[in-house]
């Protein structure tokens, strides 16, 4: 699967409307990230190569350099951040059921629109 660039998002000081959409941007980047890891990982579980498995985890290490820079977007804008821990798998329900049906050839599948995705609930 190609991977959708997904750009920094870039800050806007201005008003507090400004402010309150770039925090917005930047939650959604961070999610995003969140869903690419989740996708980097289940992508491994269809192929066990020593290659795939480099691969997988020099994208899962890039994404989390971006959700890095992103969260140090957040606190320099004063956004408010997130609250759960970071795990590499909170969409990997989804990122699975994507890649069974594109290991079906289904490479349009309603399955794989990441903006339906919901995290997987932990703790409590």
């Amino acid at each position: 699967m190609k991977y959708a660039a997904i750009a920094l998002a870039t800050c806007v000081l201005g008003s507090s409307g400004a402010m309150a959409a770039n925090c917005a941007q930047l939650m959604e980047a961070y999610e995003n990230q969140g869903k690419l890891m989740s996708m980097a990982q289940a992508e491994t579980a269809v192929d066990n190569s020593v290659y795939r498995a480099i691969n997988t985890a020099m994208k899962v290490n890039n994404w989390q350099l971006s959700r890095q820079m992103n969260l140090t977007l957040m606190i320099q804008n004063k956004c408010p951040l997130p609250g759960d821990p970071v795990w590499l798998n909170d969409y990997s329900l989804n990122a699975t059921e994507c890649q069974i049906e594109m290991i079906k050839g289904n490479y349009k599948a309603t399955e794989c629109d990441m903006g339906k995705w919901t995290r997987i609930k932990r703790g409590n």
